[in-house]
């Protein structure tokens, strides 16, 4: 099976306040980890406006005016998968529902064929923006999920992916874990299906998986991954997801 298509990586940062989104302020944040980044301003001051990273990246990342929420698109946000959320899923329901603006973060064009640049540049100009914004949630629309900005801030990963988990419908006992978001850098997902093991060790697995293959490491068809029992390898073979978005995924097999 081929990998997937890329697609631009993208956040939105919720506020319960019309927040002042400065470019300069953004744009010291970025500077202290790209020095050559650059500006780009597209509607003059006040409006939306784009930060240039130099190379290795080579990425513009776009950054919106604020815009006033549409509750009715708040509560239409799925949070069944949404598992990072200090106080769980209610909670950060309760957050999203008391926002009145987003300000929305995406890839505008990318050079590099480098996934892990992409990463990186993205990550570091949501921090900029984060920080100097100061935004109550996050909302991450391809991997699905809400988070806190400090645990966004605090993954490897930012909010791109997501480990999500399902009861397996076929058999009993079973859970399906997999990763999404993966698409969006030209990579595949990670699954695995298992009974009998610590969701958080089978999670941290497949998210260590996720990192390994966006900093450039490959794993064949049959290749033997360290799992999460002392001594024990589980196989990875390329195959059809179990769980949608119908795609192909890296499944583990313990």
């Amino acid at each position: 099976m081929t990998q997937p298509p890329t697609a631009a990586l993208g956040a939105e940062l919720c506020f319960t306040a019309l927040p002042d989104v400065d470019p300069i302020d953004v744009m010291q944040a970025v500077l202290r980890e790209h020095p050559g980044a650059r500006l780009e301003r597209s509607a003059g001051p006040g409006g939306p406006f784009a930060v240039l990273l130099p190379e290795p990246a080579a990425v513009a990342v776009a950054v919106t005016t604020p815009v006033a929420v549409d509750q009715g698109s708040e509560s239409a946000r799925d949070l069944t998968q949404t598992w990072g959320w200090s106080g769980g899923r209610e909670a950060a329901a309760m957050a999203l529902a008391h926002t009145t603006h987003t300000v929305v973060l995406a890839e505008r064009s990318v050079r590099t064929q480098h996934p892990a640049d992409r990463v990186r540049a993205f990550c570091d100009v949501f921090a900029a923006v984060v920080a100097t914004t100061g935004p109550v949630a996050t909302w991450w629309p391809a991997s699905e999920q809400a988070l806190e900005p400090a645990v966004a801030l605090a993954r490897r990963l930012g909010g791109l992916v997501n480990v999500r988990m399902f009861n397996d419908a076929e058999r009993a006992g079973y859970v399906v874990m997999d990763t999404l978001g993966m698409a969006s850098l030209g990579l595949l997902d990670v699954q695995c299906r298992f009974r009998d093991l610590e969701l958080d060790r089978v999670a941290g697995l497949l998210y260590s998986v996720a990192a390994h293959l966006v900093d450039g490491g490959h794993i064949a068809d049959g290749h033997a991954v360290d799992g999460v029992e002392p001594g024990r390898k589980w196989r990875a073979y390329t195959v059809g997801s179990m769980v949608g978005p119908d795609r192909p995924v890296l499944a583990l097999r313990p």
